[in-house]
């Protein structure tokens, strides 16, 4: 959480603010290791294994542009959104990339569900 996501860089001056922003960041930590224990343990398991829900995974492929299969190509999907060249000797993607591609997956996420909404209130 320190290095990945900056915690010590928020510089928020109560301490209230600062629980919340640490617990905020456990959660999105949590699902980052969850996501590297899935790719770990099966990696070629279904992609709807790998924690995302079906909406992220839909913006993914289509942000990618490519069919997005089983874990470890959602792992690599992610950190391509992160900034990972995803050549081969690159190896995966690490903590601060995966977080950094999750976290544009996410923004994406959200406005497509605040697209539809907004779609559907007219």
């Amino acid at each position: 959480m320190k290095t990945g996501l900056g915690a010590e860089r928020l510089q928020l001056e109560t301490a209230g603010r600062l629980f919340a922003a640490v617990a905020i960041m456990g959660v999105v930590a949590w699902r980052l290791i969850a996501l590297k224990e899935r790719l770990r343990s099966d990696p070629e398991a279904p992609a709807e294994r790998s924690g995302l829900d079906q909406l992220e995974l839909e913006v993914l492929r289509r942000e990618l542009g490519r069919p997005i299969g089983t874990v470890r190509e959602v792992v690599l999907a992610a950190g391509r959104l992160g900034g990972h060249m995803n050549r081969k000797r690159d190896g995966m993607p690490g903590w601060q990339t995966l977080w950094i591609g999750m976290l544009r997956l996410r923004t994406l996420a959200e406005g497509v569900r605040l697209g539809r909404d907004l779609r559907f209130g007219e």
